[in-house]
């Protein structure tokens, strides 16, 4: 909470996430979540990223998709997906 104890930021006075533009203390303004559009396209490259890894480690297997239960599939994508996120992320940010 902050000093006013109404929830709002204590640089600026912005109310509910709200920053003024001149905010040092939370970024310029918007909603405190926003990076500028970037979670989404790392979100977007990182489940691509996925499907492709989910591929080159069947393909090194020599395992043909449709002979392995669709539950194995969605799970190894999960996984690739996550860690293809966490990397991608940490490069971004």
């Amino acid at each position: 909470m902050s000093e006013h104890g109404d929830g709002r930021c204590n640089d600026c006075g912005g109310r509910d996430g709200l920053h003024f533009s001149d905010c040092v203390g939370e970024g310029s303004g918007g909603s405190g979540g926003s990076r500028g559009g970037s979670s989404t396209l790392v979100a977007v490259i990182g489940l691509i990223l996925g499907l492709v890894l989910e591929t080159l480690l069947l393909s090194l297997f020599g395992v043909d998709p449709s002979d392995c239960p669709g539950i194995i599939l969605l799970i190894l994508w999960a996984v690739f997906s996550g860690i293809s996120i966490a990397v991608v992320d940490s490069i971004v940010n």
